[in-house]
């Protein structure tokens, strides 16, 4: 996509477009928006991957609990506010709450850790891949395509 494009998706402004050009950019857009939650959820379980030891150590220690909680508490607050701005911009279905989708994006890469917990074998590409399919399905705009 380029870099005008990007803009666009980010709201940023930008040059005048063409007819016929909005249909094509709404769908650089939206793939815009998929790959960003595909980042999202990939580069947390990558990092837990790499660190699948220090996680597990801090999910039993309960001296940082305090410290994940808040941790956690930025990371759904930054994407509320993402998946907020994408609604406000139409890249995202409009009727969902971004204060509910959030923390259950959240949730999901968090439950990979008691998964590990049992399972040290888990194959972290494959549960990024259903998170990622689970909530793109859940807010994209056009549930045809």
């Amino acid at each position: 996509m380029s870099d005008i494009a990007v803009s666009i998706c980010n709201g940023e402004p930008s040059l005048t477009h063409h007819a016929g050009q909005d249909t094509d950019l709404h769908r650089d857009c939206e793939r815009f928006r998929i790959r960003f939650l595909r980042a999202y959820i990939e580069s947390n379980l990558a990092f837990m991957r790499e660190h699948r030891n220090y996680r597990l150590a801090i999910l039993r220690s309960s001296a940082h609990a305090q410290q994940q909680i808040g941790d956690v508490d930025e990371a759904v607050r930054v994407l509320e506010q993402n998946l907020a701005r994408y609604q406000s911009e139409g890249q995202l279905r409009p009727d969902f709450d971004p204060l509910v989708v959030a923390p259950a994006i959240r949730a999901g890469i968090n439950a990979v850790l008691l998964r590990l917990a049992h399972n040290l074998d888990l194959d972290l590409d494959s549960y990024a891949g259903e998170l990622v399919d689970l909530f793109h399905w859940a807010t994209r705009l056009d549930p045809q395509a």
